[in-house]
């Protein structure tokens, strides 16, 4: 019985301080004794142990200039692999991290005409491949919670279980897996990569516009950080505008195209006059314009800037309106961000994980 409680108190303490150098980045053994509440020399002992496993590593030291130099320790990237995967019309994206975080591998596959294609793509990519996590982001009304696809127009699903899908593929059975709508993934990617770094509360609208379409096909969606957390509302349809056709987009010949600029000044406006609702109720510190897919030309994000700030409600705040540096990187980098944050917070397959390590 002591030597089970002993063995569980190790694990313990090793998702402790994993999951604090993981959010934190390189630490000092003072530093996790202050955060964690454990002994200096029981965190000293603990990484002797996890370091053979490629879990930790010393990066770096401190040299005061009185007292003894301090070594800190990070995650050791290679503890295991991560996998972000982009389902999208235009191309499927593959993108392969280490333990750290970083940025080991990526490939661009064709796209698939329906979900069960990408998920044989995807089974033969993994195949041969030992993976910590992964996570899907696909557009659509995202359930991350129950795993689920709750409706997808641009892939035709309703009440799809992909999460369960997924775990069919011999080599996921025993992985982390997650899914995520892209704009919300798009969002933390901004979050954690891009123009929200260090923004409690942000939003975005996303846009995403393919080319030679008619301009009905535009597709509106968006994304909300609150307190620096992602939102997802009931069922995952926080954000969800897809069923939301604004008057510009009802009105517009069938034949309109998406590159004749014509009309896009009063889109632009009609836009920002119903989005202001939305901004003018939440009053985040930033929204941020992204574009998937072809963006519309720059004088459409100027006119809904001016738009936005014209139609505020708020009297003592200013709302940066930012254009997004918008790329497929943001979507499978800030998917992959909510998948190790996920992960390491003592998510039972890192608890296993850690078990097979330490106690083998």
């Amino acid at each position: 019985m002591n030597a089970r409680i002993s063995d569980k108190k190790i694990v313990a303490n090793a998702v402790k301080i994993l999951n604090e150098i993981h959010l934190r980045g390189a630490r000092t053994q003072v530093e996790l004794a202050r955060v964690t509440h454990l002994k200096r020399t029981s965190i000293f002992n603990l990484f002797e142990v996890i370091k053979n496993h490629a879990l930790v590593k010393v990066s770096d030291m401190i040299t005061p200039a009185k007292g003894r130099p301090s070594v800190l320790w990070e995650v050791d990237g290679k503890g295991g692999v991560f996998l972000s995967v982009y389902f999208n019309k235009s191309e499927n994206c593959y993108s392969f991290y280490d333990y750290k975080g970083s940025l080991i591998e990526e490939k661009k596959e064709t796209s698939c005409a329906t979900i069960e294609e990408c998920l044989v793509q995807l089974e033969t990519l993994v195949k041969s491949r030992k993976l910590s996590g992964l996570i899907v982001s696909i557009s659509g009304i995202i359930n991350s919670k129950a795993g689920s696809v709750v409706e997808s127009s641009s892939w035709g699903l309703e009440s799809y279980p992909l999460v369960e899908k997924l775990k069919e593929i011999e080599t996921l059975k025993d992985v982390l897996i997650m899914i995520e709508n892209n704009a919300r993934a798009a969002l933390w990617g901004e979050r954690v990569l891009g123009k929200a770094q260090n923004t409690d509360d942000v939003m975005s609208l996303f846009i995403e516009v393919e080319p030679n379409q008619d301009i009905k096909s535009i597709g509106l969606g968006s994304a909300l950080i609150l307190g620096e957390r992602l939102y997802q509302g009931v069922s995952g349809q926080a954000g969800e505008l897809e069923h939301y056709y604004y008057d510009f987009l009802k009105k517009q010949g069938q034949n309109q195209s998406a590159k004749d600029y014509s009309e896009l000044e009063s889109f632009a406006v009609d836009l920002a006059q119903k989005f202001a609702k939305l901004v003018n109720y939440l009053v985040p510190q930033k929204l941020i314009v992204q574009f998937e897919g072809e963006a519309l030309e720059e004088n459409f994000y100027k006119v809904f800037s001016a738009e936005i700030n014209k139609q505020k409600a708020f009297k003592y705040a200013k709302i940066d309106v930012l254009i997004s540096d918008h790329h497929e990187e943001l979507i499978v980098g800030g998917a992959v961000a909510l998948l190790m944050d996920n992960y390491f917070d003592s998510s039972p397959y890192f608890i296993d994980f850690l078990e097979e390590c330490l106690l083998s």
